[in-house]
């Protein structure tokens, strides 16, 4: 199993990460919309600024056709 995977979704801006637990199910782990997100389990020294992430995406604009 993967212990941790991340849900990005740029149109609700939110950032959710769900962690693997014992039971075999996941758990929410770490959610967040707007701040800085110091702490995230299993990422050491990792700093996530859902804010910054958005006006990213905003400045990069939509994806071209050839993206796909």
């Amino acid at each position: 199993g993967v212990r941790h995977y991340w849900l990005v979704d740029p149109q609700q801006r939110t950032v959710e990460m769900l962690e693997l637990g014992p039971d075999g199910r996941y758990v929410r782990a770490l959610a967040g919309a707007e701040g800085r997100l110091d702490v995230i389990p299993g990422c050491e020294g990792l700093v996530l600024d859902p804010a910054a992430l958005w006006a990213e995406i905003e400045r990069l604009g939509p994806p071209s056709p050839s993206d796909d």
